[in-house]
């Protein structure tokens, strides 16, 4: 069964008037793809235990773009506010080829948006470039305040060129709350992305509950990907125990994706059943046997 939803790939429409050429952008609700949550690995926990390293703990591209779109759709269905989205990949694609047409890969809405997301993964690191169409400024939020990513100028320009609006930088840092630790940078990218699309603008989360918000991430994916998100969001963290006993991941569920200089290298770790103690008793790998579902798909998978 065509589990996808609508793709929208192609942009706007464009005629030719004179030597101009403009575009025709449709202002009509885009769903997002639902690929992005049927491929996604289940969000580890670190107090599971399930994890082999750090890095099984950080954020996907599916992971990110999946929420980010979510909660961008979500608003937009309400009639709260527009909201598009620039999935992950295209920033990276950027950096290898300026002349990269954005408007093919917007999400959600195509045109007459008050606010892009434009989430940024450089060296593991998640950032979320921000541009406020409606007020003419883009920032660059990122939750450990190390300044706008390496991107960002490129990504900037090739924005102004296809909206034709002249973006002047903000610095928002002051609204942005610190990550606890050395791999929720995607989550609190996120939980920023949330609040802009709610209230218009970022603000402080006081307290910040990271076991718990981690743990709502999953089950906002879970409940995108079973469709049982229609007029009510997921209520926000209230204690640091919300959420985190719920979508378990079972015994077989940990999957890493790494790359290396001999090609890409896929790991199913399974753990013994017999005992609470992670233990890995079979790694299968395989190299070099990977489908290519679609180069518009997220090449930023970390």
């Amino acid at each position: 069964m065509d589990m996808l939803w609508n793709i929208g790939s192609g942009g706007g429409k464009r005629k030719i008037v004179g030597n101009v050429i403009t575009e025709e952008c449709n202002d009509s609700y885009i769903p997002p793809r639902l690929n992005y949550l049927q491929r996604h690995v289940k969000i580890l926990l670190y107090s599971e235990g399930k994890h082999t390293s750090v890095q099984d703990l950080y954020l996907q591209g599916d992971h990110v773009n999946g929420l980010l779109t979510g909660v961008a759709a979500f608003v937009g269905r309400m009639n709260i506010r527009k909201v598009a989205v620039l999935p992950a990949f295209v920033a990276e694609m950027l950096a290898s080829n300026p002349n990269v047409d954005p408007l093919r890969y917007l999400q959600v809405y195509r045109s007459n948006f008050e606010i892009l997301l434009a989430p940024v993964c450089e060296q593991s690191h998640w950032f979320l470039v921000v541009f406020y169409v409606n007020a003419r400024v883009v920032t660059s939020y990122d939750s450990m305040k190390s300044g706008p990513p390496n991107i960002f100028n490129a990504l900037k320009r090739c924005i102004e060129s296809v909206l034709h609006v002249q973006f002047a930088y903000e610095d928002k840092s002051d609204t942005v709350t610190l990550q606890q630790n050395g791999y929720d940078c995607g989550v609190n990218g996120f939980r920023m992305g949330e609040q802009i699309c709610f209230n218009g603008e970022n603000t402080l989360i006081e307290p910040f509950y990271a076991e718990a918000e981690r743990a709502r991430c999953r089950e906002i994916l879970r409940k995108l990907t079973d469709n049982e998100i229609s007029d009510e969001w997921v209520l926000p963290v209230q204690n640091d125990t919300d959420f985190v006993n719920l979508n378990k991941p079972n015994n077989a569920d940990v999957i890493t994706v790494n790359d290396s200089d001999n090609g890409i290298e896929i790991e199913i770790i399974e753990t013994d059943k017999k005992t609470v103690n992670k233990k890995n008793d079979t790694v299968i790998k395989k190299r070099n046997d990977i489908e290519v579902v679609d180069l518009e798909d997220d090449i930023l998978n970390l």
